[in-house]
């Protein structure tokens, strides 16, 4: 690992594939990914429907009998890629079977990269005989004055989340100890949230993450930050849950985790390919130069639209085909097997502009069933569903242009009943 690092540090990236196991991690390190701060449950759920990299800090106290089921469904479908703040042995060994065998980053390759990363703004770094000097000063000045809620396991945790430590940090480390001297515990308390904060920031900075924080926990950094802040705020805003939240685009609570997940997969793209149009001035006419407003402007567009009568109309002749189960694994069946109406020994046409050109009429359909070719069950739900995803957003164009009407309108209606559907 040390070899590795000092290639990569030497400028030869290809020593990354020798410094990370994972080769999902080592393609995932130049793409955007979030990365949640502890295993929470709902956290991971809220990003599911918005991305399918989703790292997640573990620490020995974050997986307990309680959630260790979630944590095992998470990790084998690949939902998530657990980080470890410590070695394999700091954790119990059900937790190690679960996570060694699938994508992860170790407790070793986790500090190698945060070391590697550190200073990436352009501060110098500090060495640990002058960072060992200011933590033993400090634990002094804190025997001496018995700051009250603030014992030296808290300095601890505050050194430990600067590691490794860089110039501006030694600001954080000026104002503690006034707030020592001063008998402040309250503000103390701050300087060790405030290192939280940074350890936070520097994790995501390596996986190319938004820092998916609230946005006072990085208010009152010092003014050697301020890179960092900007940089912090800017990826705040661009992160596509607060679009789809204020959209409603949300997968139901209370679902079972696995069809949570599968449900999050299968619209996971349409939600993705929605959101970044949103996200593009270049593709809205009506882009205002707030997110805010253009989803107030889309929220009520969609709501008008909702009670147009054309739009009724023609959706209802959309739905009759999209709906019909039979007519659908028809031409699931047609399509995998590479079938037109010739194969299938009758002038059967496509309806033109309904489901991409591809549903069947009647007659392909009783010949399908005679022949044995329709099935159901869940594989064909799924499968149903997964051909509804790539069609529709064409078919909301369609749709869009005869009701008069943006695309995205039409989407997000669309979206918003499929998943209602298949919930």
């Amino acid at each position: 690992m040390k070899e590795a690092l000092n290639r990569i540090q030497s400028g030869d990236d290809d020593a990354f594939g020798d410094l990370v196991l994972s080769e999902r991690v080592y393609n995932d390190l130049d793409i955007e990914n979030i990365v949640l701060p502890s295993f929470n449950l709902d956290a991971v759920k809220s990003y599911l429907p918005y991305s399918d990299r989703i790292y997640v800090m573990v620490c020995p106290n974050c997986i307990r009998n309680d959630n260790i089921n979630d944590y095992k469904k998470l990790v084998e479908t690949g939902s998530i890629v657990p980080v470890l703040g410590s070695s394999y042995s700091s954790f119990d060994d059900e937790f190690v079977d679960i996570t060694y065998s699938h994508n992860h980053v170790g407790g070793q390759e986790y500090f190698a990269l945060r070391s590697l990363f550190a200073g990436g703004e352009g501060y110098a770094r500090v060495c640990a005989h002058c960072v060992e000097e200011r933590s033993t000063a400090l634990k002094a000045q804190l025997l001496r004055k018995k700051l009250k809620g603030f014992p030296e396991r808290s300095l601890n945790t505050l050194m430990m989340n600067l590691h490794p430590y860089i110039e501006p940090d030694f600001e954080l480390l000026d104002k503690l100890e006034e707030m020592i001297v001063r008998r402040d515990s309250e503000g103390a308390l701050s300087i060790m949230e405030m290192g939280w904060t940074l350890s936070q920031m520097r994790s995501a900075n390596i996986f190319n993450s938004p820092v998916v924080i609230s946005g006072t926990s990085y208010q009152q950094l010092p003014t050697g930050y301020s890179d960092q802040v900007d940089q912090t705020q800017r990826h705040a805003v661009k992160i596509q849950k607060t679009i789809g939240d204020g959209l409603g685009i949300q997968i139901p609570d209370g679902l079972e985790l696995s069809q949570y997940i599968e449900l999050a997969s299968d619209f996971r793209p349409r939600i993705q390919a929605l959101i970044q149009k949103i996200e593009d001035p270049s593709d809205s006419n009506k882009w205002q130069g707030s997110l805010d407003k253009e989803i107030i402007n889309l929220n009520q567009e969609a709501a008008k639209l909702s009670k147009s009568m054309r739009y009724i109309a023609l959706a209802a002749v959309v739905e009759f085909y999209k709906n019909n189960q039979i007519k659908l694994n028809t031409a699931l069946v047609a399509a995998s097997m590479s079938l037109g109406a010739s194969a299938l020994g009758c002038g059967v046409t496509a309806i033109a502009g309904t489901a991409g050109g591809a549903v069947l009429t009647t007659a392909a359909t009783g010949i399908a069933g005679s022949r044995g070719w329709i099935g159901t069950g869940p594989a064909i739900e799924r499968a149903t569903r997964t051909f509804g995803n790539a069609v529709q957003p064409h078919i909301d164009s369609l749709i869009a242009k005869y009701v008069g009407s943006s695309p995205m309108a039409v989407s997000i209606l669309s979206l918003k009943k499929d998943i209602g559907a298949a919930t």
